[in-house]
């Protein structure tokens, strides 16, 4: 999960002389089944962003941009790694830096379907995070200890 999110960049040389950056990597994006209201969305920033102990584990001054828009140049509280967050009435956008620890995706969506909206769906780029997670346990058999 986090190797297909890491953002970062490495010098690429090409056919034109020089050197060029290439930024690698893809956005996790989490899309709310409905519009957030006001006060809802209002609620989640405040929660997660004034209380030292928050259930998303993120530190961060929020830059209000409108209404229903903040961005967020944080950091995650699991192992202390940057994370760059867009938060609106419709949806989340995350940027995660080459060294995030994969539980900070994890958290993040596990943390937006239970406490903000069970129905959202989560991608990593264009993939639908369901389909990534199914991938990546195929193939594990499961049984039950008893």
């Amino acid at each position: 999960t986090e190797k297909k999110a890491w953002y970062s960049m490495y010098k690429e040389t090409v056919t034109i002389p020089g050197q060029f950056q290439k930024l690698i990597g893809a956005p996790v994006s989490i899309i709310f089944n409905e519009t957030l209201g006001k006060e809802t969305f209002d609620y989640w920033i405040k929660s997660t962003f004034r209380r030292a102990n928050n259930r998303f584990r993120l530190w961060g001054n929020p830059i209000i941009l409108g209404p229903k828009k903040v961005h967020v140049y944080g950091v995650d509280r699991h192992l202390w790694k940057p994370i760059f967050l867009e938060l609106t009435d419709k949806y989340l956008t995350a940027i995660v830096p080459k060294g995030t620890c994969g539980n900070t995706i994890h958290r993040l969506i596990c943390n937006i379907q239970r406490y903000i909206d069970p129905a959202a769906k989560a991608y990593i780029g264009d993939m639908e995070y369901k389909i990534m997670v199914d991938q990546s346990s195929r193939g594990i058999k499961y049984e039950p200890k008893c």
